[in-house]
């Protein structure tokens, strides 16, 4: 027995970036108009986009991690939460419209954790 679908790979755009991973341009471009968005929230948002990559794309701007984005903002929202960030859980919900985690876990670098 053979797949009878047929499935079309997808070249990885700026615009399909901007909008997978778009905290990307809160980093670059948007960070002023976020008043109080802590830098080194940022940087762990960053930096955990790119430990747990599952693509990363390169291009004029940079390269932008793909990762898993349900992962990705239950990661924030907890380290905001350690952070005592008050105001994390409304720009992170704006800017990251996915669920929180899977099933009150996410993996970060193959490890399950729990939010």
């Amino acid at each position: 027995m053979t797949n009878k679908r047929l499935y079309h790979a997808v070249e990885p755009s700026h615009s399909l970036v901007g909008k997978i991973f778009p905290f990307r341009e809160l980093g670059r471009r948007r960070r002023e108009k976020i008043e109080n968005f802590p830098s080194d929230l940022l940087k762990e948002i960053e930096d955990f986009a790119a430990r747990n990559a599952i693509l990363s794309v390169r291009d004029k701007n940079g390269t932008s991690y793909i990762c898993c984005m349900d992962c990705l903002k239950a990661h924030a929202l907890k380290k905001a939460r350690k952070m005592k960030f008050e105001g994390a859980r409304k720009i992170i919900d704006k800017e990251l419209k996915f669920a929180e985690g899977h099933n009150g876990y996410y993996l970060d670098r193959g490890k399950v954790i729990k939010i």
